[in-house]
């Protein structure tokens, strides 16, 4: 394949467009249009403001829908670009123009892996775990640092740990309804055009397979009443038999986020013994940390559709400005000012309906599980307040029991496998789902979904028709 036959989408250039393939795939296409956006970024070709809406554009392909990338949110760094570079020379060296393989050009460049963490980068991220919402000067305060030294611990662990401030955000609030479904394809029914279905429905926030089996999880978001509810219950009834062998929907009522840093002393993970205790139910389960769950309330007075994008735009930055949003909202035709937007970030935050919460990598925590557990009650308050002591989790809790996924280490994972499974052995847990080796994926932008919403002064809405999935997997 000649390179020199590549013709870029945008109207810019690159000191490395000479390892830039020119390929026929679309989905391959997307994947390098993101790497030229990353790279110009590095190069000071384009702004950030440019590449913000450029990656509006991108959102439009269908590959987005599968697999959330966006260029302009990835931290600029001379190591990840050098990465980068080097992955597209092995391209180009070995003639390796296939989807795969350019799809693993960019994701290893961008793939967290482990590195020594500087006592003063763990103190610094100790603290921000415990105190997400915190400034510089906080930080600086608690620890008897100076906050430029904060600001150079935060640099150095975004760049090498994928740091990132963010907020779970309670979409019920804006009457928006969050499901999960799990299920197992029927015999003869292939996995790609399953995918392919789930990424035109217009509702789909993410997609995941497991490896090695024909079992997988779709999330979705959409407003409405009931009626709309039903519309996609229904909907799903109707694929059983047919595409899924069986599903499970799990409707959202809250979720949970919690790390547990004090288990690290910087090389080495210890198991919490005191997890074991969740198979005695003679011994009660820690109580559940608020500061670290969110329980979803229902539609809130005075929330506008404005006030969801802007939470939607928190919860990609947790640390964005009021001025940062604005000019991302311009860039998509919304024009507010800055003293506005400040007004909606303090009325969301009086509302009650974020958590706030940092995500990192690159610390040891190389296994990862998700565990479908459906149980009663009694149950999911149990392992709701024992799974504080796991390393890293998040909890998805619905009307069914709860989604868990949890970070652990290699040399701890069949123990924490084999605690999890035999939870099922309990009288309330119906039964427990492991996917193995899958870490909780990326998602799109709740304010990208939006798109397929109307909008009014009573919020959103959309019809009920819209909301049937069989007509994309049939």
């Amino acid at each position: 394949m000649d390179s020199d036959d590549y013709h870029p989408i945008y109207d810019f250039t690159t000191p490395y467009d000479h390892l830039i393939p020119a390929v026929d795939d679309p989905a391959a296409q997307f994947y390098l249009e993101v790497i030229r956006v990353y790279l110009a970024m590095c190069e000071g070709v384009i702004s950030v403001r440019k590449a913000v809406e450029i990656a509006q554009r991108l959102r439009e392909h269908p590959e987005f829908a599968k697999h959330p990338v966006d260029p302009s949110i990835l931290p600029v760094s001379a190591t990840l670009k050098a990465k980068l570079i080097e992955n597209l020379e092995t391209l180009q060296r070995y003639n390796l123009y296939t989807l795969d393989a350019i799809k693993s050009a960019y994701s290893f460049a961008f793939m967290v892996t482990d590195a020594p963490l500087r006592p003063v980068d763990l103190r610094v991220l100790q603290f921000f775990s415990e105190n997400p919402e915190a400034t510089n000067y906080d930080a600086a305060e608690a620890l008897n640092i100076v906050p430029r030294t904060v600001g150079r611990s935060i640099q150095s662990l975004r760049e090498r740990h994928g740091l990132r401030f963010s907020y779970l955000i309670d979409t019920t609030a804006f009457g928006i309804h969050s499901f999960m479904l799990f299920f197992k394809l029927s015999d003869g029914v292939r996995w790609s055009d399953v995918e392919s279905g789930l990424a035109d429905f217009p509702f789909t926030r993410s997609i995941l397979r497991t490896t090695m089996s024909e079992t997988g999880y779709a999330s979705f978001l959409f407003p409405g009443n009931e009626n709309r509810v039903h519309a996609f219950e229904s909907s799903i009834n109707r694929l059983v038999g047919r595409v899924f062998e069986q599903v499970t929907l799990h409707s959202q009522i809250g979720m949970a986020r919690t790390t547990a840093l004090s288990l690290y002393d910087g090389n080495r993970w210890a198991f919490p013994e005191q997890l074991e205790s969740v198979l005695d139910t003679s011994v009660p389960p820690p109580r559940i940390d608020s500061n670290r769950t969110l329980w979803c309330g229902g539609p809130k007075r005075g929330l506008s559709p404005l006030d969801f994008v802007i939470a939607s735009q928190l919860r990609i930055d947790g640390r964005a400005s009021a001025r940062k949003i604005r000019d991302n909202l311009r860039l998509m035709g919304i024009d507010m000012s800055a003293p506005s937007v400040a007004y909606s970030i303090r009325k969301i935050r009086e509302r009650g309906i974020m958590l706030p919460f940092v995500a990192f990598g690159g610390v040891g925590l190389s296994t990862n599980f998700c565990f479908e557990i459906v149980c009663d009650e009694s149950w999911k308050q149990r392992i709701l307040g024992f799974s504080q002591l796991l390393p890293s989790s998040f909890a998805y809790l619905s009307d069914h029991g709860m989604i868990l996924w949890i970070d652990v280490p290699s040399m701890h994972q069949v123990r924490y496998y084999k605690l999890f499974r035999s939870l099922e052995n309990e009288n309330g847990v119906h039964f427990v789902q492991p996917i193995m080796t899958v870490g909780l994926s990326g998602s799109r932008p709740m304010d990208d979904l939006s798109r397929h919403w109307n909008a009014s002064d009573r919020g959103w809405s959309v019809d009920p028709s819209v909301l049937d999935l069989s007509r994309y997997l049939y």
